[in-house]
């Protein structure tokens, strides 16, 4: 199960999916973005939880829509 969470970093605020066991108001997370690991980031607000197919699908869905979007 994936929780979709507000994550905030000094100025930088993000809205990501994170595993449930983690997704807890102010854990202290790190983060991997394209092979880089991203330290400090703050769990600040807890939203819905899904399961692992539907963030599987989620995410499938908003990669098609950049590639036919982005210039």
């Amino acid at each position: 199960m994936y929780t979709q969470c507000e994550l905030r970093k000094k100025e930088s605020v993000q809205i990501s999916w994170v595993p449930s066991e983690y997704a807890k108001p102010l854990q202290c997370l790190d983060l991997k973005e394209e092979d880089i690991w991203s330290k400090g980031w703050t769990v600040t607000k807890v939203y819905q939880t899904v399961s692992d197919n539907t963030v599987k699908h989620l995410s499938t869905q908003y990669r098609t829509h950049r590639k036919r979007t982005d210039i």
